[in-house]
Formats: structure tokens, sequence, C-alpha cells
């Protein structure tokens, strides 16, 4: 029996140090299968996602929004909700073509798609016609560097005089292509955080990410290397940081931070690695200098009105209602919704398309105990190592997370409105590696103890699980009828 246990142990012990080969194998085929069933724009944002990397792809670093200064005529009496501004920004407009042919499918989880939609939308070609104004102010704001790829796909589609859809699809590949091999190298680079990393990474969310053409993916991939290299180095001896590891670092602390500035917050943890003080200021000034540069010059980007009337947004006025009532507003995070609660973690596993596709239950709870496996398999009992790093990790991701969540109050909640919401799980994902490293300490070793051997097991047959799932509810949910 001791000798079974044994090859068992080394068995496993085996796995964990090829885990970013498995992962890299569960990711691909997820990846390239999702990517092809779901269909165009069933991705929250995708059609927007798809018209800033069009732009990008035209060598339009930064969107111009165009306008004669007109305002929407008003609708509602209150004078403090801002009317829409009327204009656009430039895009191919194959882009807009294709996606009214799929605008009845979001939040309508009975309707399917027919054939028609399916050989119409083919038809469209990139280049019909001049460039129109097209209305994606959303994604209009964010840097070039999440579009990179899916920029490169866009211009293989035009160059190779391939439809918009069939780009789409490419693109989507090549941005999923991408993601885990980024993702993969992290994972090679991580020690501690390994696989707690590799569970999430292969949530239905997470995948479904990655085979899309959004930026989400993306920063989600380099946040992961982000803490990977840190993973790795302080876990290493002697503690000490190339000058391309800094200069990783530095890029994509700024990427993430240019994309979605609430992450800035998670930049400080570069006083509390294994730095001398020059380098732990210019490491941090370089991506603050970086990230208020393109904010100055996006300014006017970010001052668009675009929500919709009915939603009574005003983010100036949202602000002054915050610092007038601070008490207050600190009280609203302390008053949460059982449910809505749930519906976030949930989410956070995955509920896909426009929110609109639930997983089986079982699924969340089998989700539920992956992940309590995979930390358990992890956990560390010497807290004392890297205990300075660790809780500085915790802080920040704490800080991180409320500083995402006022954002969304800020900028997609009704004003004054007693409490909060705007907030989607996928926001959250490229915070948790941090999250990931602080609750799994630092050791120079990493050994699968007898009783973190049937958890880790656990976390190794989930992903199997999930592909079996995902791919049959992406069937039932957009091409059976029942």
């Amino acid at each position: 029996m001791k000798d079974i246990f044994s090859s068992f142990s080394e068995v496993c012990t085996k796995l964990q140090h090829n885990l970013p080969y498995i992962f890299l194998m569960y990711a691909v085929s997820m990846m390239v299968i999702t990517a092809w069933i779901t269909p165009p724009y069933q991705v929250p944002d995708e059609s927007n996602h798809f018209a800033r990397a069009e732009q990008v792809s035209r060598g339009q670093l930064l969107a111009v929004f165009r306008t004669e200064g007109k305002k929407e005529p008003r609708t509602i009496p209150d004078e403090r909700v801002l009317m829409p501004d009327i204009g656009g920004y430039t895009v191919d407009n194959g882009i807009q073509k294709t996606a009214s042919y799929y605008d009845n499918i979001p939040f309508h989880p009975d309707v399917k798609v027919r054939l028609t939609q399916i050989e119409s939308s083919k038809k469209v070609m990139w280049n019909e016609g001049p460039l129109t104004y097209g209305s994606f102010p959303n994604t209009a704001i964010y840097p070039p560097t999440g579009y990179l790829i899916v920029a490169a796909g866009i211009a293989i589609g035009k160059a190779v005089d391939a439809s918009v859809i069939s780009t789409l699809y490419l693109s989507r590949w090549l941005n999923g292509f991408a993601c885990a091999l980024i993702c993969f190298y992290a994972l090679r680079l991580a020690r501690n955080s390994r696989i707690l990393l590799f569970i999430v990474l292969l949530f239905p969310l997470t995948i479904s990410l990655f085979g899309s053409v959004s930026q989400d993916g993306v920063l989600i991939s380099l946040a992961t290397l982000f803490v990977a290299i840190i993973d790795n180095v302080e876990n290493s001896e002697p503690r000490i940081y190339t000058r391309w590891q800094m200069i990783a670092l530095v890029f994509i602390i700024t990427s993430i931070s240019a994309a979605k500035p609430p992450y800035f917050l998670l930049s400080p943890v570069l006083f509390f690695i294994s730095l001398n003080r020059k380098a732990k200021i210019v490491c941090f000034l370089i991506p603050l200098v970086l990230v208020t540069t393109w904010g100055l010059l996006n300014i006017r980007n970010y001052g668009v009105v675009w929500a919709p009337p009915y939603m009574r947004i005003n983010a100036k006025l949202q602000i002054r209602h915050i610092l007038a009532h601070p008490f207050q507003f600190a009280g609203y995070f302390f008053n949460w919704n059982k449910e809505v609660l749930i519906q976030h973690v949930k989410g956070f596993i995955g509920i896909l398309g426009w929110v609109d596709m639930w997983l089986p239950s079982y699924f969340y709870r089998l989700a539920y105990i992956a992940s309590l496996s995979a930390f358990l398999s992890t956990i560390s009992l010497n807290l004392k190592r890297g205990l300075r790093l660790r809780l500085a990790l915790l802080v920040l991701t704490i800080g991180c997370f409320v500083a995402v969540i006022t954002a969304q109050y800020v900028t997609w909640v009704a004003l004054e409105t007693p409490y909060l919401g705007g907030v989607q799980p996928r926001y959250f994902i490229p915070v948790f590696p941090f999250l990931a490293l602080a609750l799994t300490g630092f050791r120079n070793d990493f050994l699968l103890k007898k009783w973190q051997l049937p958890f880790f097991l656990c976390v190794i047959i989930f992903p199997f699980i999930t592909e079996i799932i995902l791919i049959k509810q992406l069937i039932v949910r957009y091409y059976l009828f029942q």
C-alpha cells in the first residue's frame, strides 16, 4: 500500500511540474471550440471592441470623436441627467452591418441563431464603402496595446479579402492563442500561485474572453504574467530581477492601468519586491507618467456622454455625491444583497453571452469545490516567509476591488443611488492573480503533501468537466430549439 501511495504521489508531483503544459492543452482546445461555436458579437461589447481594433489596424491609436457639438433632444425633465452627445468614431461600416444581423440575440435566452443570419452576415466584406461613424465610446477610450493581436488579425483578413465575419473568427483565434501562450509562459514562471492561477484561467468566463476580440483576455494574461514574474523571483535565491523582467513589469502595469485606471492601485506592489530604492521609484514613476499622459490625451473621449437618459447618469454629480456623503457611501460596501453576491460569484466562474447564458447549477457547485481544492493543495503553513509582500498584495487587491466598484458606481449607476452596482465579474479577473499570490505565500520548494494529493487531482480533472459542459451549453443556448 505504501508503494502504491508513493507511486501516486510521484505521479501527482510530476503533474504539478507539468501543469503549464496541461493548461495549454486544455486552454487551446477549449478556446478554439468556444470561439467557433459562440455566434458573432455574443461576448459583451464584442462589436465595440472589434470596432476599436479596426481603428488600431488602420494606425488610429487614439480615437477621435467626431461631433458638431449637438446633444440628443431632452427626454427626461431632470436637468441633472446629461443627454448623449451626437456623433461617432470612424470605423469600417462592415462591422455595423454584420452586428445588425445578431442584434436580436442578446438578453433573449430563447432566441437562437438562424442559418439565414449566418449566411447573410458572411456576405459582408471589408471596404465596401467609405468609413462610417460608429458609436462605441465605451471602447474608444482604450489604448491600442490591448488590441494589437486582434488588429493584426483584421489586417490579415483585409489583405486576403476575407469577409468581416471570417476575419472576426480569425481574430478570435489569434487573440485566444496569444492569451494561452502568455499564460502558459506565466505558469512556467509561477511557483506558489501556479495551481490557483491554473483553475481560474480555465474558468468558462476566462476562456470565453480569451476567444473573443475584446481586450479583456489580454489584460488577464498580462496581469497573470506580472504576478508570475514576482512569484518566480521572490522564490529564487538570489532574489534579483533582470533588466528585461523590470521592463516587462513596467510595460504590463502601464498597459493594464491605461486600459482600466483602477488597476493602477496595484502598482505600489513594486515598492515591496526585491528592487533597490532607485529601481522601485523608476519602475513606479514610468507607468504613472505614461498612464497620466494617456489620460490627458484621451480626456475628450472620457468626457463623451453616451449612456441612455433613462439610466440617469452624471459622473461629475455622482462624484460630488460621494464626497458629500463619504461615510454613507462607505456603508454601501457593507450592504450586500446575498443573491446578488452569489450571482457575481457565479458570474466570475461563467455566466456567458450577454450575461444571459447560465451554466447548470451543479457546475457552479463543482467549481466551488475545485477552487477550494486548488487553495488547499497550495496553502502553506509558513506564514512568516514573504509576509510583508503578501500583506501588501492583500491590501492592494482589496483597494483595487474598491476602486473598480467605485468607478462603476460613478460611471454606470443612476445618480445618488443608495446601493452599489454596474460591476461585471470580468473586471475582477485581472486582479485575481495578485490575490492568488497573497494567499499562497512564498516557499523555496513545492512538494505535494499526502493530504494535498486528492485536492490536486480534483484540480486537474475539473477543466475536463468544464470543457464538456461548456460546449454542450453553448450549443443548447444558441442553436437547439427545445
